[in-house]
């Protein structure tokens, strides 16, 4: 089998080698004009009508409304302040091992990753675009 695939890719990879295959026929200039130099003439174009000034500005503007108020999720104010203590214990399903099959942890065992790595600081959560939280 092994043989077989050599031979194959044997006369395959000798196909594949480049040779003159000689002319078809009648061969003719490229008659399009350049992609960049079209391009170029266009961006000359709207810069002397003043477009190109009007586009930059709605980038700019829509730029700076996307960095002002970016989408994502938006929560309702909560209608009280309160604190949350933070419980990220999990449960371990299977057995764990590392790649020298180490086992580091059993399965039913219960982790909190808080336990061993605490956070730098206290997570404050508010929006700044109400005027109210953001005092």
């Amino acid at each position: 089998m092994a043989g077989m695939l050599l031979l194959l890719f044997s006369q395959t990879a000798a196909s594949a080698l480049p040779k003159d295959l000689g002319v078809m026929g009648k061969v003719y200039p490229v008659a399009e004009r350049s992609l960049l130099a079209v391009l170029m003439e266009r961006l000359q174009q709207a810069q002397q009508s003043g477009r190109l000034a009007g586009i930059e500005a709605d980038a700019r503007q829509r730029w700076q409304a996307y960095a002002e108020q970016p989408p994502g999720q938006h929560y309702p104010r909560a209608p009280k302040p309160r604190t949350r203590k933070l419980d990220m214990t999990l449960t371990v399903e299977h057995d764990l091992a590392d790649a020298n099959g180490q086992m580091f942890a059993s399965a039913g065992t219960k982790v909190n990753p808080l336990a061993m790595l605490q956070l730098s600081r206290d997570i404050l959560l508010f929006d700044a675009t109400d005027a109210a939280q953001a005092v």
